[in-house]
This record gives C-alpha cells, structure tokens and sequence, in this order.
C-alpha cells in the first residue's frame, strides 16, 4: 500500500476524503458512507471500514469544534453511550463476520431508507416550512435505533443510516447536526480504539490517515458553508439521497 501514497490512487483518495470531510461538515454525517462506498474501490473493503473509522473521529472533532457554541435540545449523551457500546461489540465481531454478506443485507436496507425518505421529502408542500414532519420518538426506540447503527458501523464502518432515517424526519437541521455530531464523535472513538486493540490497525492503514490529514481544513470549510446555505427542503432532499446512493453501492 506504500506505493499508494504516489500514485493516481493517492489523488483518488484524496478526492475521496475531501468529499467526506465537506459532507460530515455540511450535514453532522457521512464521511463512512463515502469513504466505504467509494474508498473500497480504491483500497479495498476491509481498509475502508478501518479507514472511515478515522476519518469520522478527525471529521467529528473538526465540526464538534465548528458547533461548540451550539447544544443540542436532546440529550445525547445516553444515546452516544449506547451507540459507542454497539460499535465496540460490531468491532470485535469484524475479523470473525462475512462482511460482505452483511454489507449487502444492509445496503438493502439502507437503499430501502434513503427511497422513503426521499418520496417523503418530494412529496411534501413546498411551503418553506423548516419544521420536521410531527412523528413518535421514545426512550426505547432512540435507543434501539442507536444499538442498530453501533453495531452496523462497527462492522461494516456505516451505522449512520438508522440515525439519519429516525432523527432526520423529526428534527429540524439545526438540531439534527447539533445531536448527531457528539454522538458519532464518541462512537468513531470507540471504533477506532477497538480497532487497534484488535489489532486491525498497522501502519499502512496510519499513512493512509495521514494522507487524509490534507483535506480536512477544506473540506470542513466548504462543507460548512455549504451547510449555512442549505435550506431545510434541500438539506433533506441531500440527506435522501446519499443515503439512498451508499445503500445501492453496498449492494453492488
């Protein structure tokens, strides 16, 4: 993998993670979708899992320190815990799963997810309202859905799906990004360490980290303005379809 960091495959990378940064940037989420949908055609699927982890930590801190003035009205931290617990439990299984069985059952699911909600989304009046469609939430729901997502992002790197479908029709963008981003923050620590406690992480796997470093201060300045100019019918509308676009990718 050496060789990467000075072929046309470094500047695919490159490109990659910039993408990742200015979407995690502009919507609270998805550098895991992009880096293992598009990443593993690059380096493969495994190291793309290992990779997204890391990408989703050094995106995290980067937005969490954009919003550090802004607080989230839901408690996050109980749903974080439950989330990181998941993905550790998701890491471990990682060496001993059939990723590639589970990635296609997830994608299924998620192509499934990002279809809904953007028939939802293109269905509703156009009337410039930016509150969420009223919808249930429960303690044991937000937590259940949170389990899910730790557990999907811990073995195959994307567990944002169930978070995005539950909280994104029932929170305005505001309030989505301010929640979403300390709880994925805390769960991509807690993939990153089990990750190397494991023994998945080696040092070509760290050069790749390091060549992401580069395209993190632009990728989280244009993702962040593009996020202030968003309105909240588009900002949904992207939501639907990055979903919808990594769940067809896991399935190919």
């Amino acid at each position: 993998m050496a060789t990467l960091l000075f072929s046309a495959d470094a500047l695919a990378m490159g490109t990659i993670v910039l993408m990742a940064f200015a979407v995690k940037a502009a919507t609270g989420f998805g550098p895991a979708l992009v880096v293992v949908s598009l990443g593993s055609l690059v380096v493969g699927p495994l190291t793309a899992v290992l990779l997204a982890a890391f990408i989703d930590l050094l995106g995290g801190l980067a937005v969490a320190w954009f919003d550090r003035r802004r607080r989230a009205a839901t408690p996050w931290r109980p749903l974080a815990a439950t989330m990181a617990a998941a993905a550790i439990v998701g890491g471990l299984l990682l060496p001993h799963v059939p990723a590639a069985a589970l990635a296609r059952a997830v994608g299924a699911g998620v192509a499934g997810f990002g279809t809904w909600m953007l028939v939802v989304v293109l269905r509703a009046p156009k009337d410039g309202s930016s509150a969420p469609p009223p919808a249930s939430r429960s303690f044991a729901a937000d937590h259940g859905v949170a389990a899910g997502a730790g557990l999907a992002g811990g073995l195959i790197g994307v567990g944002g799906p169930p978070l995005i479908l539950w909280f994104g029709t029932r929170l305005p963008k505001e309030e989505f990004r301010a929640l979403l981003v300390p709880i994925f923050l805390v769960t991509a620590a807690a993939r990153v360490g089990t990750y190397t406690v494991t023994g998945q992480v080696d040092t070509d796997l760290l050069r790749l980290v390091a060549l992401a470093l580069p395209a993190l201060p632009l990728g989280m300045f244009l993702g962040d303005r593009l996020f202030r100019r968003w309105s909240e019918r588009g900002f949904r509308i992207a939501i639907a379809v990055l979903v919808l676009a990594a769940g067809l990718r896991l399935l190919l």
